[in-house]
Parts: structure tokens; C-alpha cells; sequence
């Protein structure tokens, strides 16, 4: 449960912001400024008490993000960001914008076509029941094969096949 309300505690932060942010700016200077005191007891002059303070607090800049990451997503923030400019950007330069929406919409809806002709065509099985008693009639000449035929020889066909179930064209 602890794990869970964390995730949606970090999710709303990366959504709608955090004002704990000057919370821990807060606290590090808190920090920084206990240090220089206990720098300026033990006998150090006030500027080089302040530098030690900060220099063994650490990077300041460092910890603050290490902070947001820790009560933030950060990939879903870079994401959101990312998506932010890319709409500004779009927006800024509208013709671009619309031939590649355009551009896109037509190679999806070719693809989109092909895969259906390929899937039909291709992938799916039959849809009769026994696909593999299927034959085929041709024409055969002594110069080669032809696959048509007229349509009094289809008839012709479909007269003369008794042990066929059913001939079509």
C-alpha cells in the first residue's frame, strides 16, 4: 500500500507540479548555514566559513535534482516536456506541420491497405470447409497452358462433372 500511494503521490507531482520545491531549497540552506556556524566556532573567518559550509554540503544544484527525482518520475517529466516543445514547435511552423501529418496519414492508411490485401489474400486459411479438395480446370494446348476458358466451355465443365461437388469460375 505504501509502495502504491508513493507511485501516485510521485505521478501528481510530475502532472500538476510540486511547491515543495522551495521546501528543500529551504532545507539546504538550512544546512549550509548550520555548517558555516559551527565554521565560524571553530575560529574561521565568515567568507571562508561560508565556502567549507558549501563545499561539504556538496553541489547544491546536484542535490536538489537528486530530491526531484526522488519525489517525481522523471522519465514521464522529459516525456511531457519533450511533447510540450514538439507542439511549439509544430506550432511555429504550421505548413511543415501539416505535409507531415499529411505525409503520415497517407503511407498508415497504405500500409494499413496493403497488410489487409496481404492478410486476406495470404495469411487467413480459406473459408471452406475442406480447402485442400479444391482443383483447378485448364485448358492445356500442345503450345503451353492457358488458365481461361469461354463461358460455353465453363458450362460445358459444369455439366460433365459428376464427382465434383460443385464447379464455379
Amino acid at each position: 500500500m505504501k509502495q502504491v500511494r508513493r507511485m501516485l503521490s510521485r505521478l501528481r507531482i510530475a502532472l500538476f507540479g510540486d511547491s515543495r520545491t522551495a521546501d528543500v531549497a529551504d532545507e539546504l540552506d538550512a544546512h549550509i548555514q548550520m555548517q558555516t556556524d559551527d565554521n565560524l566556532r571553530a575560529g574561521m573567518p565568515p567568507e571562508i566559513a561560508r565556502r567549507a559550509a558549501a563545499l561539504k554540503v556538496g553541489n547544491i544544484e546536484s542535490i536538489r535534482e537528486r530530491c526531484r527525482d526522488e519525489r517525481t518520475l522523471p522519465l514521464l517529466e522529459t516525456f511531457s516536456s519533450d511533447v510540450r516543445f514538439a507542439l511549439r514547435m509544430m506550432g511555429t511552423n504550421l505548413g511543415f506541420t501539416v505535409i507531415a501529418v499529411l505525409t503520415l496519414a497517407l503511407g498508415i492508411g497504405a500500409n494499413t491497405a496493403i497488410f489487409s490485401v496481404v492478410n486476406t489474400v495470404l495469411l487467413k486459411p480459406f473459408a471452406y470447409r475442406d480447402p485442400t479438395r479444391i482443383v483447378m480446370f485448364q485448358n492445356v494446348f500442345l503450345a503451353g497452358r492457358s488458365g481461361s476458358a469461354s463461358p460455353r466451355e465453363f458450362h460445358w465443365w459444369r455439366q460433365q462433372s459428376q464427382p465434383f461437388q460443385d464447379v464455379s469460375a
